[in-house]
């Protein structure tokens, strides 16, 4: 998530590149839409997505603000990176049927987010003739690790993913790694 201290997306899309490992950076518009050179950085080491115009929640929203709010957001991202963003992942992870039917209409492709443990693989929810999939965020990041559990070392951050991993490895599930530029 490219968010607080969003320069720092950089160094991540530099040790991906090194690594060989695609990534995709959610960028909150408002505070990067100047730094042409972030997104060339970041689009070099793989995609980038919306994380909304401003970060503000969408879930409980109606569905018309929700619609304006991520149109803008895939609009801010094509225009910043000059590619048509696919991807979205809700602030906060906080996102409803509207959240995703209003991305599906901006032009997006899929969000990833918290599915509350219903599945370790992706979920494809219809509306009409068109779909949108979501990607289940199940393992848990920086913010949960540091900032919910009172982590205070990174050894914690390596045994959370590691832990997580294995677990989503023994029944075949999707692990979809999330780190924030603050932390």
């Amino acid at each position: 998530d490219v968010e607080a201290d969003y320069r720092n997306a950089e160094a991540m899309a530099a040790l991906l590149r090194e690594k060989g490992i695609p990534g995709t950076f959610f960028a909150v518009s408002q505070l990067v839409m100047e730094d042409r050179d972030l997104a060339a950085a970041l689009l070099a080491a793989g995609e980038v997505g919306s994380h909304s115009p401003d970060h503000t929640p969408l879930a409980g929203l109606g569905a018309m603000d929700q619609r304006l709010r991520l149109r803008r957001g895939w609009s801010d991202a094509q225009t910043w990176t000059g590619v048509e963003p696919a991807g979205l992942r809700p602030p906060e992870e906080r996102f409803d049927d509207n959240t995703l039917q209003a991305w599906l209409d901006a032009g997006g492709e899929y969000v990833m987010g918290v599915n509350d443990a219903r599945s370790g693989s992706p979920e494809i929810h219809r509306f009409g003739q068109e779909a949108m999939v979501l990607l289940p965020r199940l393992l848990k990041d920086d913010y949960n690790v540091f900032v919910q559990d009172g982590a205070m070392r990174t050894d914690r951050l390596t045994e959370a993913f590691l832990e997580g991993t294995r677990k989503l490895r023994s029944i075949g599930g999707f692990a979809g790694l999330t780190v924030h530029t603050q932390i």
